[in-house]
């Protein structure tokens, strides 16, 4: 099976799947929209292709990308630009422009730290 062009997670109550419906479980349930914004980024999608550019993502391919857990008022920035995501997907509007790209800077940041 190919992979798609970006990894994307969804948000099922209240439990985060990618694509392949590999579930992702986190300890700290602090962490949830932090991961999903991960899981949906630039960065997780060219880190998985890097470790698996082909075959479809299994959990053991996601547990290989590394997971950088920045500082509360970081994990807040995220968390609150995916929660705009979420709102928009709920109403069934389109994500406003540029906020993806804010999400990928945002992640780009803490990586960056």
């Amino acid at each position: 099976m190919v992979a798609s062009a970006r990894l994307t997670g969804a948000l099922l109550e209240h439990r985060l799947f990618d694509q392949g419906i590999v579930g992702v479980f986190p300890r700290d349930e602090g962490l949830l929209m932090l991961i999903l914004g991960f899981v949906n980024s630039r960065s997780a999608t060219g880190l998985i292709r890097s470790i698996n550019p082909t075959a479809n993502n299994s959990a053991n391919y996601l547990k290989r990308i590394p997971l950088v857990v920045p500082r509360s008022r970081q994990r807040k920035r995220v968390g609150a630009v995916v929660r705009g995501i979420l709102s928009a997907k709920q109403k069934d509007a389109d994500i406003p422009e540029g906020v993806l790209e804010k999400l990928d800077c945002e992640l780009r940041r803490i990586w960056d730290a």
